[in-house]
């Protein structure tokens, strides 16, 4: 999930950094949330959220080929990926 207006404020007022994670949810509704945010001058700034069954290659390789597609792909502005690569991250 993201809107327009995260999107374009990726492009237009952050830096090309997206860092990587994910937590696991509590309650009645299990599953893992897994998110990309970066920087903006003040604060975290999300990217793109999923929540999925587990964290792992799979879910991630989803996400981030959404992502890639939503973001596009510009040459003249690289992105960096951080993430602790835990579970899923380490193949990717």
């Amino acid at each position: 999930m993201s809107f327009p207006a995260q999107r374009n404020g990726f492009l237009k007022g952050c830096k090309g950094i997206i860092g990587l994670d994910g937590t696991h949810l509590k309650g009645p509704y299990r599953g893992v949330l897994i998110s990309t945010v970066t920087l903006d001058l003040n604060n975290l700034f999300p990217v793109a959220v999923s929540i999925c069954e587990v964290e792992n290659s799979c879910s991630w390789g989803w996400l981030l080929e959404l992502l890639r597609g939503y973001l596009g792909d510009d040459n003249d502005n690289p992105i960096t990926f951080m993430s602790d690569r835990q579970k899923g991250l380490i193949q990717l």
